[in-house]
């Protein structure tokens, strides 16, 4: 780790000195991208948040960051660019937190946002039950790393703060997974009146067990009633987990008609990769959030112009092919579903074809077709 830690410092100095760098803070830059490609290259699943600021007409390097290299390696190299400049760069998550740096969903779909405000665009959604981890507070929003590793902004109204000790406690509870596509829980005191709404793979904890239904708790303390025949107690729903082609395929098609949303995995709305993410994972395998990030996972089966080759669960990717002066870029994912057919969401989750005699003849993504990998072995047809 040492040699590898010397060698990039060294390449950092080589690479600014190969730049006509016009004055300091272009070189501060140069160093700043260096080292954020180097160790926080994907910025929903790292944070590097550091800029240049003066301050009592001194240079200062404010920020935050997810990776205590990042200071490290800032400090080790900007001696050699501008030794005047103070680093004042905080590593997440954020000590002013104090101990409560977890929290659970409270709701049944909790909207994450790219930045901090109801105005910036969705970056993905976390679901009742969900535990997630605080990283740095901004105006009663929060950055926190949700389950899947992503990283993202939601209001503080969305959970339930806890420390290490509380999160505890919450785990060991019995949970119950809400296993129907829409619900609700109602009130224990008045059936008609109903607590909150409920969507596929919330997770409640069970207060007391009532016969045909559970009076079930939330994160922040609310008592409902929910019917037995609407969840399943979570060990059981994980163990009956099977990761096999009927039940992606099974899976899949309960999606069917669900409307298109950006960012979205749930069924309320889901996005291309927000769908095949939730597919694989109401199936017991977590794959990466983004399309971008599930074309790197498994193996690349080589079409070669036919489908042959191709099982159901393979994922199809499209988007840009590479050119002399551009890269490929994903932009959209589907899932293979045999016969010719692949299902996605794009307006709404259908099945789609490459087929030119099928009445699901997709065009538009055949001409914008880039690949299929597997990410899992399975014959089980």
């Amino acid at each position: 780790m040492m040699k590898k830690y010397i060698l990039f410092s060294l390449s950092i100095v080589l690479f600014i000195s190969c730049h006509s760098v016009p004055n300091d803070d272009e070189a501060l830059s140069l160093m700043l991208n260096s080292i954020k490609s180097h160790y926080v290259p994907d910025s929903r699943l790292g944070v590097f948040d550091i800029e240049i600021k003066k301050e009592n007409n001194k240079k200062v390097l404010v920020g935050s960051t997810t990776n205590a290299h990042v200071i490290k390696e800032i400090k080790e190299n900007i001696g050699k660019i501008l030794p005047s400049v103070e680093v004042d760069v905080k590593v997440l998550p954020d000590q002013n937190l104090g101990s409560e740096i977890y929290g659970v969903i409270n709701n049944s779909v909790i909207n994450m946002r790219i930045k901090p405000g109801f105005s910036s665009g969705m970056a993905k959604q976390a679901l009742l039950g969900e535990k997630i981890t605080l990283l740095e507070e901004k105006g009663g929003w929060y950055r926190a790393k949700t389950s899947d590793g992503y990283i993202s902004w939601l209001i503080k109204s969305a959970f339930t703060t806890m420390d290490e000790i509380a999160l505890n406690e919450w785990d060991h509870k019995t949970k119950v997974i809400y296993t129907q596509d829409y619900g609700s829980s109602v009130a224990i005191e008045n059936r008609n009146q109903k607590v909150s709404d409920l969507v596929y793979g919330n997770l409640l904890a069970v207060d007391e067990d009532r016969g045909k239904y559970y009076i079930v708790l939330y994160p922040d303390g609310r008592k409902a009633i929910v019917q037995k025949n609407e969840v399943t107690l979570l060990e059981e729903w994980t163990n009956t987990r099977k990761l096999t082609q009927q039940n992606l395929l099974a899976t899949a098609k309960t999606f069917m008609g669900v409307p298109y949303s950006w960012g979205g995995n749930s069924y309320k709305g889901v996005d291309c990769s927000g769908f095949t993410s939730s597919v694989y994972g109401m199936n017991g395998m977590q794959i990466p959030r983004d399309a971008s990030l599930q074309v790197l996972e498994g193996t690349e089966i080589d079409t070669l112009g036919h489908y042959s080759k191709l099982e159901v669960g393979d994922l199809l990717f499209f988007g840009r092919k590479a050119t002399e002066d551009k890269t490929e870029r994903v932009v959209h994912v589907g899932m293979w579903i045999g016969n010719g057919q692949f299902i996605h969401s794009q307006g709404n989750v259908h099945i789609s074809s490459f087929d030119k005699t099928s009445p699901f003849y997709d065009e538009f993504n055949l001409n914008r077709f880039l690949r299929v990998k597997r990410i899992f072995e399975n014959n089980n047809i």
